[in-house]
């Protein structure tokens, strides 16, 4: 009951004290990886669904869960022997049947009998309703394309565009924009549009909506085009962002910019062609490529630059591989790949101070969109706020001559330590009057002018140390002093900003 009630942790105690009583309970064990797949917990899950064939080899259910986990984790071969023992005890159930066509598919079988599967959703379209099953089942038409019987199967789906998934939604689309595409379903693309548009933006569907914006695109749907890659963008933004910024707060030491470049052997030839101001102009350059490793290295050495580092992040790289790139610390990150791969989430993690596309991404998962020419990258990048976080001439590591890494002006919680971050010159130190011995990080927004607290008017004042005496900043700005009842020389400065730093002792105060 827990578990049908959104309550999977008392679930999870259940069940296990159920096992524990009767250690042969098929049922509790096959609930039990219900429980630990919903929780995230997809090993485990699959542990609990093959300890529940050991103890029950004639409970069927469990036999199909563990099918989908060894499916879901990439064991084709695993997957293969479980659906043919459930096949051998129940030879016509349905979803036995599909989960036999999708193991086919992922051993990339030519004898997948899609014609058969087709005829199965007509008949009960529950079979594909299930959200982990519909990514299974768009994953192998992916890897099947152009087998025989697959046109059927897509005929199928565009004749119920409303009680399809969004993952098989987006194959449909996708096969509707080719050429062998026939008319039923070509026909049935705006309706499968605008059937995308209305569903919600559940967790894993970034990349549905990503397939679907490209198809959008390729058709010349505007409307579509425009809405679809907001959706892929805002639940790749908020599903994958970081708990806590991978950057360093301040950039690290080093005079030449890095610039790290995103792409892929499918990125456009405009995009690579405005790479080209890469070469030769002092950076030190990183490049992520959306190949395997045995591929990276060939495909580094056919861009137009030089890079110093190469990592091969895989076609779809892993949000947590951003970590990586991070390491390295990057002033900025060019894409150039945008829609056409499925690089959103790696994107959302934020794995440089500045993302940059040339290709068609837009904020929440780039910054600023430049022009794809061969002409436009050198002049940004050289009066862009990305030069700006190149150490400046007192070197990296001096914080009397770093800059301030682009971080946002803060003020400090006693009101006296400026502004930190707030332009783009050199961050100067200057004395704090409330804290006289400890030195203060100004804005510097004057160049060589000191840095001053950022108080108002009426509470704005100086203290001289050595004349032991509060002086107002501007006339007619009221100031009070006052000696400590103790006798220690100590003034009070009732008109500076903040309370906390109040008092300050001078160095020189006369002896009472």
């Amino acid at each position: 009951m827990h578990q049908w009630q959104s309550r999977p942790i008392h679930a999870l105690f259940c069940l296990t004290r159920a096992i524990a009583e009767q250690p042969a309970h098929a049922d509790a064990r096959f609930h039990l990886g219900e429980v630990l797949w919903q929780l995230g917990l997809t090993g485990e899950a699959k542990a609990a669904w093959r300890e529940a064939t050991t103890v029950a080899p004639k409970h069927l259910a469990s036999w199909l869960a563990f099918t989908e986990a060894c499916l879901a984790s990439g064991d084709a071969v695993e997957a293969s022997a479980a659906i043919d023992a459930a096949l051998a005890l129940e030879p016509g159930n349905p979803p036995a049947r599909t989960l036999r066509l999708l193991t086919s598919a992922a051993l990339e079988d030519p004898n997948a009998d899609w014609l058969a599967f087709a005829e199965a959703v007509r008949a009960d379209p529950g079979l594909v309703a299930a959200p982990a099953r519909a990514q299974l089942i768009a994953t192998a038409v992916d890897r099947t394309a152009g087998q025989p019987g697959q046109q059927a199967f897509f005929e199928v789906l565009a004749s119920m565009p409303a009680r399809v998934p969004l993952e098989l939604l987006a194959s449909l689309v996708a096969h509707g924009v080719e050429p062998s595409a026939t008319p039923a379903v070509v026909a049935s693309l705006d309706t499968a549009l605008d059937e995308a548009r209305r569903r919600d933006a559940v967790p894993g569907a970034h990349d549905a909506f990503r397939r679907l914006a490209r198809a959008a695109q390729s058709l010349g749907r505007g409307e579509a085009a425009r809405h679809l890659p907001r959706r892929m963008r805002a639940r790749a933004s908020t599903g994958f962002a970081p708990a806590v910024p991978l950057v360093w707060p301040r950039r690290t030491a080093g005079r030449a910019l890095r610039v790290a470049v995103l792409s892929s052997p499918d990125a456009s030839s405009e995009a690579i062609a405005a790479l080209s101001a890469l070469a030769g102009a002092g950076h030190d350059v990183i490049l992520v490529a959306l190949t395997t490793p045995a591929d990276a290295k060939a495909y580094a050495a056919s861009l137009p630059f030089v890079a110093q580092v190469v990592i091969a992040a895989g076609a779809a790289p892993e949000p947590a591989g951003a970590r990586l790139l991070a390491s390295r610390d990057p002033d900025v990150v060019v894409d150039t790949v945008g829609l056409g791969a499925a690089a959103g989430p790696w994107l959302a993690q934020r794995p440089g101070r500045a993302i940059w596309t040339l290709a068609d991404h837009e904020p929440p998962l780039a910054d600023r969109c430049v022009e794809a020419s061969a002409s436009a990258p050198p002049r940004r990048w050289r009066r862009s706020r990305a030069g700006a976080w190149r150490a400046d001439e007192g070197g990296a590591g001096d914080a009397m001559g770093s800059r301030s890494a682009g971080a946002p002006g803060r003020r400090c919680r006693h009101g006296t330590c400026g502004l930190l971050g707030v332009d783009r010159r050199p961050a100067r130190l200057c004395p704090c009057p409330a804290f006289p011995r400890a030195p203060r990080m100004g804005c510097g927004r004057s160049g060589s002018r000191r840095a001053r607290p950022r108080v108002g008017a009426r509470r704005g004042a100086r203290i001289r140390r050595g004349a032991g005496r509060c002086e107002p900043a501007r006339p007619g700005a009221p100031a009070a002093a006052s000696r400590d009842r103790a006798g220690e020389g100590r003034i009070r400065a009732r008109s500076c900003a903040p309370r906390a730093a109040a008092r300050a002792r001078p160095r020189d105060a006369p002896a009472g």
